[in-house]
């Protein structure tokens, strides 16, 4: 059986392409710019777009353990890599050069390239840090409190997809909701979850003074930091202490 992507849906069947891509710009906007009502009903808290915000879960291996992934649907895909090109701007002028996993052209390599001429030249020590199933840990009532600051432009796009838990439907019939975190299927779940960890990144970031003796870099939750092995020490308490209260939980193990 061929599957039918949304390139198809909105491109291939005629004039009625027309009328659906009208119909999803319209949509899109309106979820952009006004907040959805969240409704209570029968002890379950819900809003009108619990059906968009659905998704099917993966439970992978990873031998041990398993990492839940959320597969959005069609149509979510869609309006998010619409929505993106018009707030990136906004996006990386929130992050500056906190977080390099938003879409920065290179980043990742930019990251790697980094942290390997601080240890070179100046470094005693390397650190990389990463965290537990950091994207389904991501404190969402802090993410949703802070990102109407940190990048207005996505707030309330962020806040109608986030702000109630999602159903989650495992293959067989188990169904369960999803209060953290963000959902990997979402086109915005990177560059959400590199807005979300901004706070702790600032609380990360050295003195002017120390910048000679710390040095540090992220992407997405893969943190590193280089320098002087004192100042490197307190900056891994900062992160076991600090992390945490955002849903970033350090594994040591992974050191």
């Amino acid at each position: 059986m061929q599957t039918v992507g949304g390139e198809t849906w909105c491109q291939n069947f005629g004039t009625a392409c027309h009328s659906l891509r009208s119909a999803l710009a319209n949509f899109a906007r309106k979820i952009s710019t006004i907040e959805t009502e969240v409704l209570v009903s029968n002890g379950t808290t819900y809003t009108n777009l619990k059906a968009y915000t659905a998704c099917r879960l993966i439970p992978l291996d990873q031998n041990p353990g398993v990492r839940p992934i959320g597969v959005g649907e069609v149509l979510r895909r869609i309006i998010g890599k619409a929505i993106l090109p018009v707030i990136k701007p906004e996006i990386f002028s929130s992050l500056g050069n906190l977080n390099l996993c938003a879409g920065q052209a290179g980043g990742c390599e930019a990251a790697v390239h980094a942290m390997s001429d601080v240890f070179e030249e100046e470094a005693n020590a390397l650190l990389l840090v990463d965290a537990d199933d950091a994207f389904n840990s991501l404190n969402r009532r802090v993410l949703l409190d802070n990102i109407q600051y940190l990048c207005p432009s996505m707030a309330i796009y962020i806040k109608n997809c986030y702000s109630v838990p999602s159903r989650l439907f495992v293959l067989g019939g188990t169904e369960i909701s999803s209060s953290e975190g963000t959902t990997q299927g979402d086109p915005l779940a990177m560059p959400v979850y590199a807005i979300g960890i901004v706070p702790l990144l600032e609380i990360l970031k050295p003195e002017t003074s120390d910048v000679t003796t710390l040095k540090h870099v992220a992407f997405a939750d893969d943190l590193g930091g280089a320098g002087d092995l004192l100042k490197l020490r307190c900056w891994w308490n900062n992160i076991v202490y600090y992390g945490p209260k955002l849903g970033y939980n350090p594994n040591a193990s992974k050191l």
